[in-house]
């Protein structure tokens, strides 16, 4: 994908260091600077305190792999000292 493409929602876009969910009735068009996003017709829907099984394993993953990177750096840091 590239500077240009649209996504449809609902969609997730994943990259090293970031994951954006376009929920359904949006768009998404990626620049060469990140991604824009358009927000579709629909009514917003009042909030929910519901818990999403699906969006609580992206970023368990997501802040997993940022507390690995954090303890490496660190272990790497204290062995040269």
């Amino acid at each position: 994908m590239g500077p240009g493409d649209e996504v449809p929602g609902p969609a997730i876009l994943l990259d090293e260091n970031s994951t954006i969910l376009i929920e359904p009735d949006c768009f998404s068009t990626l620049t060469s600077e990140g991604v824009k996003i358009k927000l579709g017709s629909e009514k917003l829907e009042k909030l929910s305190i519901e818990l999403d099984p699906i969006q609580l394993s992206i970023f368990s993953h997501r802040f997993m792999r940022l507390e690995l990177i954090v303890y490496f750096i660190f272990l790497k840091k204290t062995i040269c000292i």
